[in-house]
């Protein structure tokens, strides 16, 4: 009587078919990631990504400047413009105190400056989603880190706007307009912007027509 002994055949070790496709995919996504940083950085969506996160940080920036320095000096409207009226309460003419204004943009731009050669760099984190141009891909795929770096130079200039408030109404607007050079760094470029930043810095809503003599002192 034969005895035979059989030994368990031993299972070929296979590359498991899940993992060798979750390999490939992620492969697939390195290979596409680097493929849209390199198109990206000889692209111009890189300036308007800077443009659009300078003008964001740079906006709170300078409208908490704004806004400190006016809670600071205490100034309000009537103290930038005179509103003359004629004897039968009409609105005759508008006059703005540049000296004072002028002041204010000095104080502000000053504000600024310290601030910023204070901060020297912000770093933020962009989805590569929103760097293709693709709308569907906005706020998809992994963050980017940028690194914005301010530049101590800072313009202002005044202007105003008249826009109608109701019957017989209007507001007027003392915008206090911010020219602002900044860069951002991404993939050793870098990518320098100007940014504008316009902020209210008096509101008031003039009851009456508004005359066509507005002038500056």
């Amino acid at each position: 009587m034969r005895l035979e002994i059989r030994g368990k055949k031993r299972k070929r070790q296979t590359f498991p078919k899940r993992l060798f496709a979750l390999s490939f995919i992620l492969v697939f996504l390195i290979l596409l990631s680097l493929f849209l940083l390199l198109r990206i950085k000889n692209s111009s969506l890189l300036r308007e990504v800077a443009q659009s996160e300078i003008e964001s940080i740079a906006f709170d920036i300078v409208g908490r400047t704004v806004e400190e320095e006016l809670l600071r000096g205490g100034e309000e409207y009537t103290d930038f413009v005179r509103i003359e009226r004629d004897s039968a309460g009409k609105v005759s003419a508008i006059t703005t105190d540049m000296q004072k204004l002028n002041l204010l943009k000095l104080r502000v731009i000053n504000k600024l400056s310290e601030e910023m050669f204070e901060r020297t760099e912000d770093t933020v984190y962009v989805p590569l989603g929103n760097l293709t141009g693709i709308d569907f891909l906005t706020g998809m795929g992994p963050k980017i880190k940028f690194k914005i770096m301010w530049v101590s130079s800072v313009d202002g200039e005044f202007s105003n706007s008249f826009t109608e408030a109701g019957i017989n109404q209007t507001n007027h607007r003392i915008m206090l307009d911010f020219t602002i050079n900044a860069g951002m760094m991404f993939i050793g470029r870098e990518v320098g912007v100007d940014v504008g930043v316009s902020v209210c810095v008096a509101e008031t809503v003039i009851v009456g027509e508004i005359p066509k003599y507005f002038s500056d002192k």
